[in-house]
């Protein structure tokens, strides 16, 4: 087996993200984790910005991040009701 491809195989078997989740509750409870970091990390970035053009930017991103926060929950709670 050349280097190459065996090394390709072991980054692929260490990496997260391309491995499938098994337990959708969890990873979904990640992502929203993530999400939630992501928001925080722009309303500071916000509150630095002095510029209106990069402020609109960063406030579009906010309410994308914050609209997809909030399903995100929404669907744990519906799976925390089913289970």
């Amino acid at each position: 087996m050349a280097v190459k491809k065996f090394l390709n195989q072991v980054a692929d078997l260490f990496d997260l993200r391309k491995q499938k989740c098994k337990d959708k509750q969890v990873c979904l409870e990640e992502a929203v984790g993530r999400l939630q970091a992501r928001q925080v990390e722009l309303e500071a970035s916000l509150g630095e910005e002095q510029t209106d053009k990069q402020r609109n930017k960063l406030t579009k991103q906010l309410k994308v991040v914050t609209a997809k926060r909030q399903k995100g929950e929404k669907i744990l709670r519906e799976l925390g009701e089913k289970g």
